[in-house]
């Protein structure tokens, strides 16, 4: 499988600067766990920025 034209994917983009608290806390992260544990922490639903079902954009904030 790939991400590349003429394929379905199912995406959902997040925004890292959603809340001012992110923004804060993002840039001290040292690895991609650390960013995932961060999301888990203080993430919510402003975290989503789009979301794509089949390569179609279905909701973008």
């Amino acid at each position: 499988m790939a991400l590349a034209p003429g394929n379905d994917a199912d995406l959902v983009v997040l925004d890292l600067a959603a809340t001012p608290l992110l923004s804060w806390r993002i840039p001290f992260c040292e690895s991609i766990e650390d960013v995932l544990a961060v999301l888990m922490m203080l993430g919510d639903d402003r975290l989503v920025a789009a979301t794509y079902a089949g390569g179609r954009l279905v909701h973008r904030r």
